[in-house]
């Protein structure tokens, strides 16, 4: 909806403001300090730049995978590309839950969770979630490549 009293233009500014808001929460990427920021309903925006974090991830993977590098490795880069844009937002989030939860106590509960200090749960947490990462965009990867091999296979076999 257009503001009335600022016209279009101050609506755009409003949404500019709002999505430039979302890239400086929703990433470790600084933008500069003079452009318009407005933190109010920003969840709106997660998506598109979750999209455009995951298209620029998967440019990379692809560039990797296009100078050879072996898909261990390059799935490591993928992973730690993630995490240094975001920030390990969701890392973060996912160890705080994991130290929370493994507090009986619900009143102390939330205070645990704001603890910048990570716990041996929260650390157990980021150790599991990255290996599943790895293990599932490895394994992905080698699925994806595989039938094209299996097709070339099946092609020299009906030659012979």
């Amino acid at each position: 909806m257009v503001d009335e009293e600022h016209g279009i233009g101050g609506w755009l500014h409003g949404v500019l403001g709002r999505a430039i808001a979302a890239w400086l929460f929703y990433t470790a990427i600084p933008l500069p300090a003079s452009w318009p920021v407005k933190f109010q309903a920003i969840a709106r925006f997660a998506p598109a730049i979750g999209i455009l974090i995951g298209t620029g991830i998967a440019v990379m993977n692809w560039g990797l995978s296009v100078v050879g590098m072996p898909v261990w490795p390059r799935m490591a880069v993928v992973i730690a590309l993630g995490i240094g844009i975001t920030g390990g937002l969701h890392l973060d989030g996912a160890m705080d839950t994991a130290d929370g939860l493994s507090v009986m106590d619900p009143e102390r509960r939330l205070e645990v969770m704001a603890d910048s200090v990570v716990g041996a749960f929260g650390a157990i947490a980021l150790g599991v979630i990255l290996l599943l990462k790895l293990t599932a965009l490895v394994r992905s990867s080698l699925r994806i490549a595989k039938p094209a091999s299996d097709s070339r296979l099946m092609t020299s076999r009906k030659r012979a």
